[in-house]
C-alpha cells in the first residue's frame, strides 16, 4: 500500500491544476510526505505552497520540523524564525526555536569541552 500511495503521489501533482486557492494541494503533499518521513520530499511541496499559495506559519512550522529531523538544526532555526515572523504567538514554532537553540548551545558547550581536554585542560596542576 505505501509504495503504492508513494507513485501515485507524484501523479496527483503533475495532473493539478490550481484553480482554488482555499484548496492547497502542494501543503496536503508535504504534510503526507512529513508523515511517511520524506522530509526533503516534504520540504519540496511545502515551498510549492508558500510559493503559490502564500507564505504561512504553519508551512514555515512544517519546514523547520523537516529540516530538524533531517538533521539539520540550524536551517530549522531558519524556518522557526520565519513562522513567528508571521505569527509571533504561533506557540509551537517558539517552543521548537526554543528546544533546537538550547540544543545547539548544548553541544557547542560539549564540543569546547572535548577541545579543552585535548589541549590538556583537566590535566591536574603542577606539582611545586
Amino acid at each position: 500500500m505505501r509504495l503504492a500511495s508513494l507513485g501515485a503521489v507524484p501523479r496527483v501533482w503533475k495532473n493539478y491544476y490550481l484553480l482554488d486557492r482555499e484548496k492547497d494541494v502542494a501543503f496536503e503533499i508535504g504534510r503526507f510526505y512529513y508523515g511517511i518521513r520524506q522530509y526533503a520530499d516534504a520540504v519540496k511541496y511545502y515551498t510549492v505552497s508558500s510559493d503559490t499559495i502564500g507564505q504561512h506559519h504553519v508551512t514555515f512550522h512544517n519546514m523547520g520540523l523537516c529540516y530538524y529531523s533531517m538533521g539539520q538544526p540550524e536551517r530549522s532555526i531558519q524556518y522557526f524564525e520565519q513562522a513567528i515572523g508571521l505569527n509571533d504567538k504561533y506557540e509551537k514554532a517558539v517552543s521548537w526555536l526554543t528546544k533546537v537553540k538550547l540544543e545547539i548551545e548544548t553541544a557547542s558547550k560539549k564540543e569546547k569541552e572535548k577541545e579543552k581536554e585535548k589541549e590538556g585542560g583537566d590535566l591536574p596542576p603542577t606539582p611545586t
